[in-house]
């Protein structure tokens, strides 16, 4: 805890006070991209009243960007994309100093998308055909292929590759 004193115009003596333990620390929060993204903390106790400002990466946010909401203990991030991804601190201020919460990491996954889509193709009976696709996500999705709504089994005639695969 940390104590000071102040004088106001009436020459009174002011007890300024900011204790140490934030009443909730944020927790871990893990989002699509796209998805909004909430943290949440309460600063510690003090007089006057903390105010709060957060961090990402130790670098203050700037609330002025458009997708970034602060109000009270609560950070918000709409439409939230991969590079908002990081470490996220609550930090409590007033006159006496800061106190910096635990710090809370915002995981961003990235759903899969297809780079390259299978194309249809056209074959004689019996006549051997590859199909062809390539994928990107976080975390890196897996391949499944599918014939009349039920999975092929995986063998000799199907490879995967990193991110690309084919049948």
């Amino acid at each position: 805890m940390s104590l000071g004193r102040w004088r106001n115009r009436e020459n009174e003596n002011i007890a300024l006070v900011l204790r140490d333990d934030f009443r909730q620390n944020p927790t871990d929060v893990v989002v699509a991209a796209g998805e909004p993204a909430i943290l949440e903390c309460q600063p510690p106790r003090g007089h006057p009243e903390p105010t709060i400002y957060w961090k990402k990466d130790k670098v203050r946010i700037d609330d002025k960007e458009e997708r970034v909401t602060i109000r009270g203990g609560k950070l918000m991030i709409s439409n939230t994309r991969k590079s908002d991804a990081g470490m996220y601190t609550c930090v409590g201020t007033n006159m006496v100093g800061e106190r910096d919460s635990d710090p809370a990491e915002l995981t961003v996954f990235e759903r899969p998308t297809f780079l390259r889509r299978p194309i249809n193709q056209v074959v004689l009976e019996e006549e051997a055909v590859e199909f062809r696709c390539q994928v990107q996500g976080d975390p890196q999705p897996t391949v499944r292929w599918k014939k009349d709504d039920a999975d092929l089994p995986r063998g000799r005639s199907m490879g995967q590759h990193h991110e690309k695969s084919s049948v």
